[in-house]
């Protein structure tokens, strides 16, 4: 098992570093093209899609994971077939019904909006479904342990096609006059191809059993009963992700979201290796559980956060010594202003790689109703500290709530993991378990 997740976990280490160097060469062309107010509103408007497609998804990437890995390993086609079948729809669905919501929001809350902000708005709504789609296609692939394909075309073939196109464009135009919603339009382009690309990758995995004719078997109220949780968790996830750039948006200028939104690109660099990592373990997690192997369970999670922690430090030091450099070379002059925030949220992403994989485990073993808790409080304080802090301090101070609510959400479901599953998850535990 050991071998089989190491060899998993480097292919995925492997991939994610080649999607976070491709996230990053899509931040460092659209900043320096866009500027700091066009890069900010692009940004601010990607943030707000993210919080309109909470009700799309429904939690039902985390649902589609941990029922896949289930049925898979005993075998349950028509449950298999169901539970995708049964997904597809309904994110079809409420994707229509986001899209009735969008045009009234548009009229009675977003009647501020400047014209470059509304074209960039519709634009971004078109990423809602495709978004959604492509993370279910790729949620089944992880189901079936297939980690690295179904990584892909979310973190590889989406941020690739969306950087040629973007490099296209500025050649036609001669790098002069792009403006955001131009972007946004590329990027809703770049997301069409994928979701195809996805889809065709599923057809082609899928088990053999699955090429035959299979009548599906639902269970509906189960997953609904499950799925609301695991939506709240989702929700309440992308809430305290996207807090701090919607409150900056709303109460500072398009400016300081573009700066911000640069030091939260370079803190992800600290925190890349928790969803490499994560994604080879939670079909294991799923798996060691129903079987109630929890020496195994904890072996893994103790191996996984401490993988995690050991690539955050070395990096969060890089930034620490050589941020401003690193942020005039590769930004700009006028991102350097971004350091502060950078180091604060690289301290807080050390915290969250060094507790472990907590939310995922949680799910994973059934345990999605205290997921949502601990996280609900997190988001509340994310809420309440950028209400208090952004006005005061600005960037600093959306980067001060974001860094302490996320120390709040890993030890809150830290706390969690001990005391439902019975074993401790993060780096510094001293046992790692039986063979």
């Amino acid at each position: 098992m050991r071998a089989q997740v190491l060899r998993g976990g480097a292919w995925s280490f492997a991939v994610k570093i080649v999607a976070t160097i491709l996230a990053l060469l899509v931040s460092v062309v659209l900043a320096r093209f866009l500027g700091p107010e066009g890069f900010g509103v692009y940004s601010y408007v990607l943030a707000l899609v993210s919080m309109m497609a909470i009700p799309v998804q429904l939690g039902l990437p985390e649902l589609v994971v941990r029922e896949t890995a289930k049925a898979h390993l005993y075998n349950k086609w028509n449950e298999l077939w169901g539970i995708w079948r049964w997904s597809l729809i309904a994110v079809s669905v409420f994707s229509a019904i986001l899209f009735a919501v969008a045009l009234m929001l548009t009229i009675f809350v977003f009647g501020g909006f400047s014209g470059l902000q509304l074209n960039t708005y519709f634009w971004g709504l078109i990423l809602v479904p495709l978004f959604a789609l492509t993370r279910l296609y790729g949620s089944m692939l992880q189901g079936l342990r297939k980690v690295i394909y179904g990584q892909l075309p979310d973190v590889i073939i989406r941020p690739g096609i969306f950087i040629i196109l973007v490099s296209i464009w500025l050649l036609i135009n001669h790098g002069k006059n792009v403006s955001p919603s131009q972007v946004m339009a590329l990027h809703a382009c770049s997301a069409l191809v994928t979701l195809v690309f996805a889809a065709w990758l599923v057809k082609q995995l899928r088990p053999t059993e699955m090429h035959k004719s299979v009548d599906p078997i639902y269970h509906t109220k189960q997953w609904i009963s499950s799925v609301m949780p695991l939506a709240f968790i989702s929700g309440m996830g992308i809430i305290n992700t996207q807090t701090d750039l919607i409150m900056l948006g709303f109460i500072m200028t398009p400016s300081d979201v573009g700066i911000y939104r640069v030091a939260v690109q370079g803190a992800t660099f600290v925190s890349f290796g928790l969803s490499a990592i994560a994604m080879v373990a939670m079909p294991y997690y799923a798996q060691f559980h129903a079987k109630g192997e929890k020496a195994r369970l904890q072996r893994l999670a103790t191996i996984s956060a401490r993988a995690m922690l050991a690539v955050a430090i070395p990096t969060a030091i890089l930034f620490f010594i050589w941020g401003e450099p690193i942020l005039r070379l590769v930004f700009g002059e006028e991102y350097v202003s971004a350091y502060s925030a950078l180091v604060i949220l690289s301290i807080a992403n050390i915290f969250h790689a060094g507790f472990g994989i907590l939310g995922p485990l949680l799910n994973m073993a059934g345990y999605e109703k205290v997921t949502a808790k601990g996280i609900a409080f997190a988001a509340l304080c994310n809420v309440v500290l950028n209400f208090i802090f952004i006005p005061i301090y600005g960037v600093v101070g959306a980067a001060l709530a974001t860094g302490a609510s996320l120390i709040v959400w890993n030890v809150v479901l830290w706390w969690a993991v001990i005391k439902n599953i019975g074993i401790d998850p993060s780096a510094l535990n001293m046992t790692l378990g039986k063979r």
